[in-house]
């Protein structure tokens, strides 16, 4: 159906609906009929494919042709073994790459944006994605259209259709038909899924929702099912390549000298595989995606929610955060304290002049608050306004809205056109610089009166002295007689009414939050669209200025690019700035080298958030437009909150480095223990399933365990990351080497103290001995810093992975089947308490260690 062609009238009769919109009855059946309003995956077998990945790797093909070759020669028991520690060793790897999976799959689902629509002839608020045809969809500045809809009503409407057609400039739509419109970009009066509306307000019909929309029906354009690589994997993938060849030329070196001294080949081979099998870890990639993932759930349920993994390493390499003053620092719950007219300032609490309430009505009357089910839904500034007028006594009767010229962060001042009783008056609210200037007059007591300079300059002192008490400042006006067609240069001769000033505290933890910003390493920058007196009285509150300074946006304009980079971080607090001197200071910031994180909730913060390294859009009030080009999204819009995501930043990467570091020196350590006893003539320390097992258990529960760490103590009392952070710098290196040295020679010293009671009881305590040392080295990683009691307890995963792991070792070796398939012997009680004191003592070694290299 072309709705496009069709009046709007006749469009809502054909969808069976009408203005006041579907009963919530309906709408259910309608949604089980044509299904959710979303654009659906088509990802066939995708379980299957996530495990048939598993033997991807070389080395797995490599040791299943070694057990084939093991089968046909009659090492049947040895083979079996092996074929089944491969398979769990798939299954592990399935289960972590299928969670991580689901985890990421959950987080999008959580960022399901809402629509405002009118059921059963009331405005209310729904998931877009439970959307049917009929529905009727009010939209406003910075709305993501949610569906395609025909226009029932528009307000000055343009809408950024670039998604779909790839037009970059925002198209003015109408409600009228059009009659022919072949091109999507044609069809004026519909609105399209994934469009953004820039400017103006509409009111439409929903036509098509989910895959029959526009946008549905390429969606394998738009729709990408590649996973996107973080920084930090893509820095590991190439590590792990050239371990890899590391590894190998040593493991040849290996099979070498086994075979000179008499071992069996296939012997060698399996050994060599296994070896290689276990040093190269594999099961990085899982475990950082598992990270990533879970601490991303992590931030989630703490109301921050980040949209892009790689995301999650650059906040913990922040150095700036560039904060809205209004809602982020403050509290965003206005309340009008005081209202200057008639040449008096006096309490909302006062008896109010006739003025005094005029300059209510306009606070009233310019403005898109509304009142549903009892409730006052809408701008928090507009809120205060419309609830003060209730108070107050003030009703609207009769009054119709005709025109309305819209606010934005450039023009600072909103105009509505009404008609009553056959007569158009404008009303005006806005900063009280700008609506001056646009008035020519002003009322005292009924007496209209010419607006002189010097009565300019007396309003001018009594706003910047509200201003320096932390209240923020509006100006009312009104011009008694227009046209219908009232635009924007009509906005002349004005009547100044009166001012009203609100208070909007700074929330509860802001204070302190800043504070653990300037600890951690971490400037923040308020910015605001307010008068700079305002904005220095709250930054002064919240201990921001600490000897930096306050430049409003006259200065910031006169400032050359070179100038602002130079200043920039000698500044605290830009007052009466617009969205694109966001992008400026972002520009500024990045060019010392900072790594900046800005907020953002309007439609034209949208650049400034893509160019951000942190694009943070506020989850309450921020406009759908601003969400899609942010990075994360804060669900609350508080400060602290943010300064929360970034510490939950910093404690994920660092859990990632606890996983990377600890595998790789348990892996160096199986390395060096082989290779040493080779080169000491001593017999095979370790067998291939005794290897292939160990790489099942350390690269398993301890590793995921340490990736879900608590913070450290310090994680907000030192510098952020730099951005392009080796994982593996120098300290982890020379802690891989340490630990990796210190396995080795305590399971060759093991295995040599045993060998006068046979191979098989030497080879069985070495066995024990390097897995309980890697299972308690998990438990040294929980902390680069000496262990406490606290510490021990803290993760509940990490004390079942240690219990688990060490038991398990114990049934191996002391169960008579198992000790047939891992080839060990039962050790007595003795023998099992010289494996408790090495350990023992190689754990307190690393802790000594730890303390000696950090002096706690």
């Amino acid at each position: 159906m072309d709705y496009y062609s069709l009046p709007s009238k006749r469009a809502i009769e054909i969808l069976k609906t009408s203005v006041n919109g579907l009963s919530e009855t309906e709408a259910k059946r309608r949604l089980k009929k044509f299904g959710y309003n979303e654009i659906r995956r088509e990802e066939k077998h995708k379980l299957l494919k996530i495990f048939m990945s598993q033997f991807e790797s070389p080395l797995v093909i490599v040791l299943i042709f070694a057990t084939a070759f093991s089968f046909f020669i009659g090492n049947t028991i040895d083979a079996l073994i092996i074929l089944a520690i491969v398979i769990l060793n798939a299954v592990f790897g399935f289960v972590q790459e299928y969670k991580a999976d689901k985890a990421i799959e959950a987080l999008r689902k959580l960022s399901h944006p809402k629509s405002i629509v009118i059921r059963n002839g009331k405005e209310m608020q729904i998931p877009s994605r439970e959307l049917v045809p009929g529905d009727i969809i009010i939209l406003s500045e910075g709305s993501a259209v949610p569906a395609d809809a025909r226009i029932i009503y528009e307000n000055d409407l343009y809408v950024d259709e670039s998604m779909l057609t790839g037009e970059s400039k925002a198209v003015r739509k109408t409600a009228k038909i059009v009659k022919e419109a072949s091109l999507v970009s044609e069809r004026l009066n519909m609105l399209f899924k994934g469009s953004l509306v820039v400017k103006g307000n509409a009111k439409a019909v929903v036509c098509k929702t989910g895959m029959d929309t526009e946008i549905g029906k390429i969606a394998h354009l738009v729709e990408s099912t590649e996973k996107e690589e973080t920084p930090l994997q893509k820095r590991l993938a190439v590590f792990s390549k050239n371990l890899g060849i590391l590894i190998l030329f040593i493991i040849i070196l290996i099979f070498i000298m086994g075979v000179l001294k008499g071992i069996e080949i296939i012997e060698m081979i399996l050994t060599s595989i296994s070896l290689a099998v276990a040093v190269i870890p594999e099961g990085l990639p899982a475990i950082v995606t598992l990270a990533l993932a879970f601490g991303i759930q992590r931030m989630a349920r703490k109301k921050s929610l980040v949209k892009r993994l790689p995301i999650v390493e650059t906040l913990g390499s922040a150095t700036y955060l560039c904060v809205d003053k209004t809602g982020t620092i403050t509290e965003n719950k206005m309340t009008v304290e005081k209202i200057y007219a008639d040449n008096k300032l006096v309490s909302i609490k006062d008896k109010l002049s006739y003025n005094q309430l005029k300059a209510l009505k306009i606070g009233a009357l310019c403005n898109n608050s509304k009142i549903v089910e009892g409730v006052v839904l809408g701008d928090p500034t507009e809120n205060a306004l419309l609830e003060a007028s209730i108070k107050a006594g003030i009703k609207l009767v009769d009054y119709k809205k005709v025109k309305e010229v819209s606010f934005s962060s450039e023009r600072k001042k909103m105009t509505v056109v009404y008609e009553r009783k056959g007569i158009l008056k404008a009303y005006m609210k806005g900063a009280p610089e700008i609506v001056i200037e646009n008035c020519s007059y002003y009322r005292e007591g009924r007496r209209l009166k010419r607006l002189t300079k010097r009565k300019q300059e007396e309003i001018m002192r009594v706003f910047k002295d509200l201003n320096s008490k932390a209240l923020r400042v509006l100006a009312m006006a009104v011009k008694e007689k227009v046209n219908r067609d009232f635009s924007e240069k009509d906005e002349k001769d004005f009547v100044f009414v009166g001012l009203i000033a609100m208070r909007d505290p700074p929330r509860e933890g802001v204070k302190e939050a800043i504070e653990n910003c300037e600890k951690a390493g971490i400037s923040v920058i308020m910015i605001t669209g307010d008068h700079e007196i305002t904005a220095k009285a709250i930054a002064e509150d919240v201990g921001l200025l600490r000897k930096r300074r306050v430049v409003n946006g006259r200065e910031l304009e006169k400032m050359s690019d070179e100038e602002l980079k130079r200043d920039v971080r000698s500044i605290a607090v830009f007052a009466r700035v617009s969205p694109q001197h966001k992008l400026r200071i972002v520009r500024a910031l990045q060019q010392n080298g900072e790594i900046v994180g800005m907020t953002g909730d309007g439609v034209n913060d949208a650049p400034a958030l893509k160019k951000a390294d942190i694009g943070i859009a506020m989850g309450m009030k921020g406009t759908d437009v601003a969400k899609e080009a942010a990075d994360m999204v804060i669900e609350d819009d508080d400060f602290t909150t943010i300064v929360e995501a970034v510490k939950e930043g910093r404690v994920i990467y660092d859990n990632i480095k606890k996983s990377i570091t600890y595998l790789l020196s348990c892996n160096s350590g199986e390395v060096l223990a082989v290779a040493s006893s080779m080169m000491a003539g001593l017999p095979l320390i370790l067998l291939p399933v005794q290897i292939l097992w160990m790489n099942l258990i350390t690269d398993g529960l301890p590793a995921l365990a340490l990736s879900v760490e608590k913070a450290e103590k310090d994680v907000m009392k030192r510098k952020p990351n730099p951005k392009e952070d080796n994982p593996l710098n120098r300290e982890e290196m020379i802690t891989i080497a340490f630990i990796g040295l210190l396995v080795g020679i305590i399971t060759v010293l093991a295995f040599y103290w045993e060998l006068n009671a046979g191979t098989g009881k030497a080879g069985t305590v070495a066995f024990t001995t390097i897995v309980f040392l890697e299972t308690m080295i998990a438990v040294n990683f929980k902390s680069k810093r000496r262990l406490s009691r606290l510490h021990l307890l803290s993760n509940k995963w990490m004390g079942f992975a240690v219990v688990s792991s060490l038991l398990i070792q114990v049934l191996i070796v002391q169960t008579p089947v198992l000790d047939v398939i891992f080839k060990t012997t039962p050790l007595h009680a003795v023998d099992w308490i010289r494996v408790i004191l090495l350990t023992v003592v190689v754990f307190s070694v690393v802790e000594l260690w730890k303390t000696l290299r950090k002096g706690d």
